[in-house]
Parts: structure tokens; sequence; C-alpha cells
């Protein structure tokens, strides 16, 4: 006992500098209770104080403590080591908790301390998915401490390493290991079912089911305890997947847990193995072995029945859940959740009447346990109201959510059935309780998720019922005020079908512009966006519009394909500018994109086929034509064309000399029509091709015959009474025609007030100008309110304009500008009215005419041609004098007019006629100055050098009367005066000569040289200076004579 007292001696001599055992423990007690508060710093601290203390104390056993509640003790600093370790852990420091714990495994402490250790080393590292180094240290543990418990985990969970690293084969050897080793370890069963797994997953499923079926002979269902029954069936209520769930290292399970997850997944391993009768067998055993754990019992029979409509049939499926109902009537919520799969497997599969109906069943018989199994009554009566919805089914849509609504009136479904039964009142097409359905919903929350779609449905019903500003009106207002992205491209896709019925196409492209080009209603706004611009006589902005389309097309097409609709708008403008072959290589280019939709192709070639017709290559319109024909889809979805196609063929058929054929064609269509408004159509279409053919009597014929059938179809039946009428008309039998127009517009005046009106046109445009006369006043009788009917007043007049009847022309017209005097032709009205006096020979009282058009549309392009007249009007009256002040208006004041030159041109004329060939000479030349390629600039200059040589002459003679007097000074400067002013007359000749003559009589002979050979020199080609040539020739040979004489 000496080491006590050597122990009770040193620890008084140096009770001043270390600690005693108590206080070591009190520090150990602090650390943990700042560990148990999870102040693991401070704890750490406190750790430390007790390593770092250097005493021969520390090096004995004397000071112990305890770690888990009594469970183990040691000593204090290897205690403190491991603590250390385990708070670092809890700090997210695993490197440095790993480092301590390392540290404690490697010193020679209890060997249950080092076991736990190595324990923490590999499952810090497994939760860091370090699973190759947890593998190596779980290995360690397992080797090193083989009685530890902690070796069998180790052995487990290295099985879960692998399984993390998908190596289900290694993770199966470890298992195999574990059970080998340790064949009573606790983990058992987790590794029979988890080596069952492995090999499910391996899909080496008769291992699997070999496995599974170990696991349920060594723990048999009747081998379990009540309490395991109860404690398995508390956790499933609360856990309702935990029988569908895969095992997890982690997962706390019972062995019951698992031997009844293994029955089901041996069901499993057959159905994987299309064993069908086996799958079966496994899983009914579930049901009889495990009838006290219903929710297992519930997704076995979920299972049976989903293998079961794979493998037979649905309804053989939905018989499975049929049965369990039968086979559990004492167990209510059971039959509940099997009527509810019956249900929602009808859902799932789109059979929605059926779902319905069983949803209404669920709720009628199992009212009372509907809230148990957290599908209640008023669920499953929405859902039959939704499933109807789905189905289209929406009249009984209406019954269920009324009497759901009245039923249930304080329900959070109330708003949503009040939504789908206001858009099933849409689809039914009964607006007036559509728009009071959908009034409802927006008035029920106004901040609601169907406030603006009700509002977008309460426009569209607007629309149908042809309120068109009223929809414009809500859609505006939409736009204006509700920033929601979501609907912005709807709101605008029905402005433009609202602004279209308006015709309001102005509105349309900047609504279409707001369309996102990702919207799925971007592609289809395109076409009516197109029309816009086509009716809105916007043609070259319309190109514009669909090539920056066709441009915008390519560039997306990798996001957004539209490349086929923006070619066919473009196609569409082309067409309206009688640009067939453009229109024709457009619709090739959306016939060729594999990408096309088919309904859209098929229209393509259709009107490819027609428009090669037009441009005369009937050949490869035949083709199109025959192979839209032959396509089922084309006679079905687009039979509107079929006619028109079937005439086009038969008319390409005539172009090409098989007129017989074509006409034979046709009169098939018409004998085996189906009904009377398909006979129409054909008969229509016949009719259009006689009058191409331009055989009247039989377009009038057969254009008779269609509209004595009773159908309706305005637009056809116009299209046969335009085409009858016209015939008729070309027949000289204008009293038939007009007949029949006119019993065609009191059919359908709407459509016909075109029709009729391009009938009256037609007849004007063919110099049919007294039939035109009286087809425009029985429109004008038709159509008082109509747009054109200022146009047919305006073509009346012009057509008696047509006839030379002047006075009845001058009539019209000026009743016109009476009746529209603001309107934009009424200018165009007053200068013919003058015009039929002017030609009717009443030149005093056309000119009071024409200056109503300068007074009153000086703006016109018809007020300077007015000024011009008012000219010639005097012409003829003899009033010559009268005839220059208004044509020197109309230049003062139109200077750009194209009557200009003609008014300048005349002036001039005015004075040649006058003999002021002064004044004359000035106007011609002003006229060159200003217009030198105008078509009388030749003439002008004709005249400017004949009234040139007059003057100049007149001037000559007074210069040579000097020359004569000998002022041979005074000479030079008149004559030198006339050669400038008239460079290009035969006088200047003379003058030149007679200069030079001048300054040779002056004795100059030096000058006189120069200037007689100038004149050679530049006029030795000009036959008409052939005189003045010779006549310097011979005065240079005397002054040379001369010259050489004197010297």
């Amino acid at each position: 006992m000496i080491w006590k007292v050597i122990i009770f001696l040193a620890s008084a001599a140096a009770s001043f500098f270390i600690p005693t055992p108590q206080e070591l423990k009190d520090d150990f007690t602090g650390g943990q209770l700042l560990f148990a508060s999870s102040n693991y710093i401070r704890a750490i601290e406190q750790y430390d104080k007790i390593i770092n203390t250097s005493s021969n104390f520390l090096d004995e056993d004397s000071v112990k403590v305890t770690l888990f509640n009594g469970e183990l003790t040691l000593g204090v600093v290897a205690a403190a080591y491991y603590q250390k370790a385990n708070a670092l852990k809890n700090l997210k420091m695993p490197d440095s908790a790993i480092t301590i714990f390392r540290l404690v495994e490697s010193k020679p402490y209890e060997a249950e301390l080092r076991a736990l250790s190595q324990f923490q080393i590999y499952d810090i590292l497994y939760n860091l998915k370090r699973y190759d180094e947890a593998i190596n240290d779980a290995y360690k543990l397992a080797d090193s401490y083989p009685e530890h418990p902690k070796a069998q985990s180790a052995l487990y969970d290295i099985s879960w390493c692998f399984r993390e690293l998908s190596h289900l084969d290694s993770s199966n050897y470890a298992l195999l290991e574990l059970l080998e080793r340790y064949p009573e370890t606790e983990y058992q069963s987790k590794a029979l079912y988890q080596l069952g797994q492995n090999s499910f997953e391996l899909k080496k499923y008769d291992d699997a089911i070999s496995y599974w079926n170990v696991l349920n002979i060594r723990f048999k269902p009747d081998a379990f305890k009540d309490k395991d029954w109860e404690n398995v069936q508390l956790k499933s209520v609360k856990e309702r997947q935990i029988f569908e769930a895969t095992s997890s290292r982690e997962t706390d399970e019972s062995d019951l847990e698992l031997v009844a997850k293994s029955q089901v997944k041996i069901g499993d391993s057959y159905r994987e193995k299309a064993n069908y009768d086996s799958a079966m067998f496994n899983y009914r055993k579930v049901i009889t072995n495990y009838s006290l754990l219903p929710v297992l019992v519930e997704a076995t029979y979920i299972k049976m029945a989903d293998y079961t409509r794979q493998h037979k049939s649905l309804e053989e499926g939905l018989d499975i859940y049929r049965k369990a109902i039968d086979d559990n009537f004492a167990n209510k919520e059971l039959q509940a959740k099997m009527q509810y799969k019956i249900a929602d497997t009808y859902l799932k599969e789109k059979n929605y009447k059926r779902a319905a109906e069983e949803f209404e069943f669920y709720a009628k018989a199992y009212a009372e346990v509907a809230n148990n199994i957290n599908f209640t009554v008023e669920d499953a009566l929405y859902t039959q109201a939704t499933s109807l919805y789905s189905g289209e089914f929406y009249s009984q849509t209406i019954a269920v959510s009324d009497s759901f609504i009245y039923n249930y009136p304080q329900s959070e479904y109330i708003y949503d059935l009040e939504y789908i039964s206001a858009v099933s009142s849409f689809v039914l097409k009964d607006y007036p309780e559509t728009l009071r359905r959908f009034k409802i919903v927006a008035d029920l929350k106004p901040d609601g998720e169907f406030y603006i779609p009700s509002l977008i449905y309460t426009a569209r019903a607007e629309y149908e019922l042809k309120n068109f500003r009223k929809s414009v009106e809500i859609l505006t207002e939409l736009d204006m005020l509700h920033s929601d992205t979501r609907f912005v491209d709807e709101i605008n896709y029905y402005l433009i079908q609202a602004h279209y019925d308006l015709k309001n196409y102005d509105s349309i492209p900047s609504a279409f512009a707001k369309i996102r080009q990702v919207s799925p209603y971007f592609t289809p706004a395109i076409i009516k966006t197109t029309k816009s611009f086509i009716l809105g006589k916007k043609i070259a902005e319309g190109e514009a519009f669909t090539k920056q389309l066709v441009e915008a097309a390519n560039q997306m097409k990798d996001s957004v394909y539209f490349i086929p609709e923006a070619h066919f708008a473009l196609a569409d403008v082309m067409i309206n500018k009688n640009s067939f072959d453009d229109a024709i290589k457009e619709l090739t280019v959306v016939v060729d994109d594999s990408k096309t939709n088919e309904l859209l192709k098929l229209q393509s070639i259709y009107l490819r086929g027609t428009l090669l017709g037009q441009v005369k290559k009937d050949k490869e319109s035949i083709a199109d034509l025959e192979l839209v024909l032959n396509d089922p889809k084309f006679n079905e979805r687009m039979k509107q064309f079929v006619p028109n196609a079937r005439g086009r063929l038969a008319t390409a058929y005539t172009k090409i000399g098989q007129t017989q054929k074509g006409i034979n064609l046709m009169l098939d269509y018409i004998k085996n029509a189906a009904d009377t408004l398909e006979k129409a159509r054909y008969l229509v279409a016949l009719t259009e091709v006689y009058y191409e053919m331009r055989d009247f009597k039989n377009t009038a014929k057969y254009g008779e015959q269609a509209l004595d059938l009773n159908f309706d179809d305005d637009i056809l039946y116009s299209r046969a009474g335009y085409l009858a009428g016209t015939s008729y008309n070309n027949l000289n039998n204008f009293d038939k025609a007009m007949a029949i127009l006119t019993r065609s517009a009191a059919r359908y005046p709407e459509i016909n007030i075109d029709v009729f009106f391009n009938f009256a046109v037609n007849l004007y445009d063919n110099g049919y100008y007294k039939n035109a006369i009286p087809a425009f006043r029985k429109y004008v009788e038709l159509y008082p309110e109509s747009p054109n009917r200022k146009n047919s007043e305006f073509f009346i007049g012009y057509a008696f304009f047509k006839l030379g009847e002047w006075n009845d022309a001058y009539k019209e017209f000026k009743e016109f500008v009476k009746k529209f005097p603001e309107d934009n032709y009424a200018a165009e009205a007053q200068y013919n009215a003058a015009e039929a006096l002017y030609n009717n020979g009443k030149f005093t009282e056309a000119i009071p005419e024409y200056e109503l058009v300068y007074a009153n549309f000086n703006k016109s392009d018809f007020a300077a041609a007015a000024l011009y007249n008012v000219g010639w009007c005097n012409y003829q009256l003899k009033e010559i004098d009268k005839m220059i002040p208004p044509l020197q208006k109309l230049i003062k004041e139109f200077p750009k007019n194209t009557l200009v030159p003609e008014a300048q041109f005349t002036i001039g004329d005015y004075y040649y006629n006058k003999k002021e060939y002064t004044k004359a000479l000035l106007e011609y030349k002003t006229f060159l100055d200003q217009f030198p390629d105008h078509y009388k600039s030749e003439e002008a200059r004709s005249f400017i050098k004949e009234l040139s040589q007059i003057d100049a002459f007149q001037e000559y003679q007074k210069a040579i009367a000097i020359f004569d007097k000998k002022n041979y000074k005074k000479a030079i400067e008149e004559l030198s005066a006339i050669v400038a002013k008239y460079p290009d007359t035969e006088v200047s000749l003379a003058c030149e000569a007679n200069i030079a003559s001048s300054y040779e009589q002056i004795g100059d002979r030096k000058k006189a040289l120069e200037l007689f050979k100038k004149i050679v020199e530049k006029h030795k080609d000009n036959p008409v200076a052939a005189g003045v040539v010779y006549f310097a020739q011979q005065h240079i040979e005397w002054i040379e004579n001369e010259t050489t004489a004197s010297k």
C-alpha cells in the first residue's frame, strides 16, 4: 500500500498546482452538461482541460467516470477524448472528429470504447457518402472486434455501402458473410429481406424469391405475438406506404413488417417473371395471412388489380376491387377504399362517364366512413362533376354541379363548380345562360383564379351573340387593366376575332403584336391578321407583315415552329395581289415542309391546284386537285372545298382538250350527290365550268337549276345568282338577269350587298352601260344604306357619260355633288358635270362649272384641269384673249401639274398666231427650258428657230445699214450682239462674215484673217454655210496675196 501513501504526500505537495480527482470529475460532469445543452464549443473546452492536465494521477485508473447512462465506466481522459470527438461530430467537423476517434481506438483503452470509436469513424464516413472509406473502417471493426455487437452492424452497413455504390453483388456478399459469421444475428430478418431486394433489383428473381421464402419460413406469421401485430398496425396507420417502401439502413422495421413485405415482394417477383398465377397466389397469401394488417391488404389488392389490368383487361382488374368489397363486408373503410380505386381507375383511364357513376356510388354507399379515409362525400361529388366535365358531358356537368351547389352552399368547391358549369353552358351554346353563370363566378372572387378567364368567356359569349362591340369593350378593358401575363395572348387572340367581325381591320395588327410567338394562340392568329390587311386593302403592308413573319419563323424555328403558317399567310397576300406565281411558290414551301400539319398541307395543295389552273398550268393543276380529292381527310374535314375542287378539276380537263370528260365528271357528281346542299354545290361548280368556257347558255341553265333547289347556303346561292345573272346579260336578256339577281338579293340580302354591286360594276366594266344604269339604280333601291350607294350613283353618271348622253350625265354628276359634297369623288363628279357640258358644246355653261371645281376643290387633281378647260372653252367661244389668264393661273398655282407643259405651249401658240413673235419666242423658250423632254419639245425648237430667224433678220438689216455707212466699228458691235443673241441662225453666219469684213475695211487685216479662218474651220462641214465659207476663203486668199505683194 505504499503507493497510496505516496499519492497522499504528493497530492498534499501539489494541491496548489494540479486538480484533484474530484475536480476532474466535476470538469467532466460540466462538459457533459454543456454537451447535453448542445453547447459543444464550451464542452470541448472542459474536455480539453482534462486532456491537457499533466498528472501522475491521470496515468492511473483511480479517476473513473461513466458514459451511456452508467453502462460504461472508464478513465476520465479516455471519456474526455471520446466525448470531444462526439462534440466535433455534432459541430459538423467530421474530419476532426474522425482524428480524435482514431486516437481513442489506437490507445489501450477499454475494448468497448475502442470498438465504439471505430463504429463512429465508419458511421461518419457513411453519412459523408465516403462509402469506400466507410467499407474499410467497417471491416476493421468487424475483424478487430468480432465479439462486439457493432461487428454485426458493421457487416450489415458494409452491405449498404456497396448498395449505395450500386455494387449489389458485393452488397449481397457482405450480407451472406454476416449470416455466416453470425447465424443468429439480430440482423437476420433484415439481411434476408435485403438479399431478396438486391436480387430483385439485379433481376435475379428466383434468388429473390428464395431469400424471401427463407425469411417467411424462419419467421412465420403465426409465430408473432399479438403485441407485434398491434405495433405494426399502429405504425402502418401512421405510415401508409410502409409496405411499399424499400427498406433502408436507417429504417426501423420489425421482423413482422419485413416478413409481410417479403410476401408481397414474392408476388412482385413472379409478376416480373410474367408468372401471373404464381404472383396472384402469393398476393392472396398476403390477404389470408395478414388480414390483421389492413393497410398491407389494401396495398396488395391494388397490386393484384393493377397486374390483372395489365395482364388481362381493365374490367378483370377492377373485378379484383369488386371482390375485395364483397369479401370484406364488415370492413367498411376497406370497401370504401376499393370503391374509390374503381372510380379513380376509370378516371385515369379517361372513362369519364363510368368514373362519374362510380364516384356517385361511393358518395351514396360509404358516406359514414368517407371522412375516415380522407375522401369525403363532397370530394366524391365534386370529382363526379369534374369527371363529367372532362368527359365533355356538359349537360350532366351542369346538373350535378347545380345539385352540389344547392346541397353544400359553404363548400370550398363551389367556386370551381360554378366555373365549370359556366364553361359547360358556353360549350352547349347557351350564351345567355353563359353570361349569367360567369357573372356569378366573377362576383364570387374578384381576385380569384377564374376571374380573368370568366371575363374572357363573357366576351366570347357576347361575340357568339353577335355583340361584337361589347366583346371588344370587355377584352380591351381586360388588356388595359389586368397585368396577368398568363392571359395576354388569349385576350388579344379573341380581340382579333371581334375586331375582324366589326371590320376594324386597322386594330388587328396591334393586338397580334401582343401575342407571344411561343403562345398556342400565335399561329391561329396569323390567318385573320393577314386577312385584316387584305380586307383593309393594305396589300403592301400585308406583304411586309407576312414577309417579316417568314423571317421571324426562320429565326425561331428551333424554339417554336410556324414556318408553314407564315408562308401560307404570304401566299394569301400574293393571291390577293394577283401574283399567282409567287403564291404558288409559297404554297409549295408549305407542301414540301415535313413539319406542316396534315390539314394545312391539304389546303395548300388544294389552293395550289386552283392557282395552277389560273396560270394555265392545267396538267399540274389536275395532279394537285386529284391528289386532294382522293384523300379521305380532305373530303371529310374540308367538305366546303370539295365541290370547288371538283369544279376546278373538271375545268382543267376542259382546258387540256378533254372537255367532255370534265363535264361528265361534274354531271356524275350532281347525280350522286348525298343531299340537296351537296347537289347545289356541284351544280354551282358546273356553272363555274361553263362560265369559264364562256358557254353562257349552259351557265344560265345550271345556275338556275341550283337556285331552284331548296338549300340554305348564302354564299353558294348568291354565287349561283351572280353567274346566272351575268350569263343572261351576256345572252342579251338583261331583264332575266336583273330578275335573278333581285331574287338572290331578296333571299340573302346581306351577302348580296357585294354580289349585286359587283354585278353592276361588271356590266359597266364590260361596256354594258345601258344595262349598268338600271342595275345600279336597283342596287340603290335595295341597299339605300350601303356604303356603295355613293359609288353606284357615281357609276350611273359615268355610264351616261360613256354613252354620250351628256344631259343625263350632267344631271347625275350634279346630283351626286349635291348629295355628297364632302365625298372623295365630289371633285371628280363636279369636273365630269363640266366635261359633259363641254362635250355637249355648251361652252358658256361649262365655264362656271369648271370654275366651281377650282373654287370648291382647289386641293384636288381636277382643279388644274378645270382651269385648263376654261381656257379651251374660251377658245371654242372664239374669245381667244380670255383663254390666256386661266392658263397662266394654272401654271402659277399648279407648277408640277402634268397640264402645265400643255398650257405653256398653248400660250406660245397664242402669241405666235397673233404675230407677236417676240412674246411667242419667249414663251416657247420658257417651255423648252422647263420641259426639254416633253413630246412637244421638237416642235418648240422648230418654232424657236423660225421666230429667231425673223427677229435676227430685222436686226441684221439695221446693222448692215450702219456697215453701208462705213461706220465699221459700230457695225462690229451690232453684228456681234446679233451673233450672241441668235447663235444658231443663218443670219448669225452672215454677221460673222461681215464682222471679219469690217475689220478688213478698217485695215486690221490680221484680225480679219483670223476671223475668216475661224469661219472656215467652224462651218466647213455645214452645207447651209457653204456661201459664207466660200466668201471667207476668197477674202483669206486676197488678204494673204496683198500681204505677200507688199513685202
